[in-house]
């Protein structure tokens, strides 16, 4: 049977890459910054600004289709990844603020929650994760804007046409 070097090659540094990551030390990750920007129809546009570390980074090919699969199990399969980088992800998510007919009601956001979610993910266990972003914004369709520093909980909110 005769193998591709090539293959065998890009194989092998996967390989050496995941076992890099394992025995090297886990370094924090968190979000600097995560925007909800909330749309009339009660979808959002939504950005996380990070910094990925060099092994972090690296494997960001490998893993993307499984953050995309994930984003589209937490915000349903209308969700749709406009970019993903090594320091910002966005996407939209159909449907997130519940609308009515004079007002929008945002859902409660408890980051601390996702720890039995990112404990689910092979590709996330090994990472040291702050789960409070620094600052999460969520700007309403007519220009309203609420700030949250380092807060675990975003209360829900009302937003008013």
């Amino acid at each position: 049977m005769k193998f591709n070097k090539k293959y065998l090659l890009g194989f092998g540094i996967i390989i050496i890459i995941i076992m890099l990551m394992l025995i090297i030390p886990a370094q924090a990750f968190g979000i600097d910054r995560l925007n909800y920007n909330i749309s009339r129809t009660g979808d959002a546009m939504v950005t996380a600004d990070y910094n990925l570390s060099f092994f972090e980074s690296m494997t960001l090919p490998i893993v993307s289709g499984e953050i995309a699969n994930a984003i589209k199990s937490e915000y349903g399969q209308e969700s749709e990844i406009i970019q993903m980088t090594n320091t910002r992800t966005q996407f939209t998510a159909i449907k997130f603020a519940d609308t009515y007919n004079t007002y929008i009601q945002t859902p409660q956001l408890n980051f601390e929650n996702n720890k039995n979610r990112v404990e689910s993910y092979w590709f996330l266990r090994s990472l040291n994760i702050d789960y409070s972003p620094t600052i999460t914004t969520i700007t309403s369709f007519n220009g309203t804007e609420f700030i949250f520093n380092d807060q675990l909980i975003i209360p829900a909110m009302t937003l008013e046409y």
